[in-house]
């Protein structure tokens, strides 16, 4: 198969070692399981040396691109939630991710995205190829993170208020002592 027709995945991850290290995993299975090229961009940041290790380690299979830092200084206050500020970092990072796919010399066939990415799918629109969303986590997050629009509607209150348990699709019910009270509860809640 020719570079040229060769699949080429372009992977958007987020900041952090938790984010990091499964879409290298992830890039790494789909360079020796498929054969597909791939390349991983990742915000430019101080790196620790575990990071930078990873990403040296995984450089041998695949390609890592760092997106230039954004500024998002004035777009979260100081006490905002590390999951806000990672929102906003990814939602900022839009642009110059655009910019560095659409300068490629081996365009991406498909574009993958982690959980806190998803801001940057029409990017895929925007190019012309298929998109997907890579959560890595258990099945009980994933299926509760898509269901959440449905409990939005559903649920009057806050959840952790609920007598009742919650019945997500595919899992156990749950009641309010399975919830993160901080996670989901006050104005400055996650989710």
């Amino acid at each position: 198969m020719s570079s040229n027709s060769k699949l080429h995945a372009a992977i958007l991850s987020s900041p952090g070692m938790g984010h990091l290290i499964p879409v290298l995993e992830l890039g790494k299975r789909l360079v020796a399981d498929l054969d597909v090229a791939v390349t991983i961009f990742t915000m430019s940041s101080s790196t620790s040396q575990a990071e930078s290790q990873a990403i040296k380690a995984a450089t041998t299979k695949l390609r890592v691109v760092e997106l230039p830092p954004v500024d998002i200084s004035g777009l979260v206050d100081t006490h905002s939630a590390v999951v806000t500020c990672l929102a906003v970092m990814m939602r900022e990072i839009r642009p110059a991710f655009l910019s560095a796919l659409r300068h490629m010399a081996f365009p991406p066939t498909m574009l993958i995205v982690d959980l806190f990415g998803t801001e940057s799918l029409p990017v895929g629109d925007e190019l012309g190829i298929p998109k997907f969303v890579y959560v890595a986590s258990n099945a009980w997050f994933l299926s509760l993170t898509t269901y959440c629009p449905t409990l939005d509607k559903e649920v009057e209150g806050e959840y952790v208020e609920q007598i009742e348990p919650l019945k997500i699709p595919g899992c156990r019910p749950f009641g309010r002592k399975m919830w993160s009270t901080r996670c989901w509860t006050g104005p400055t809640a996650v989710f």
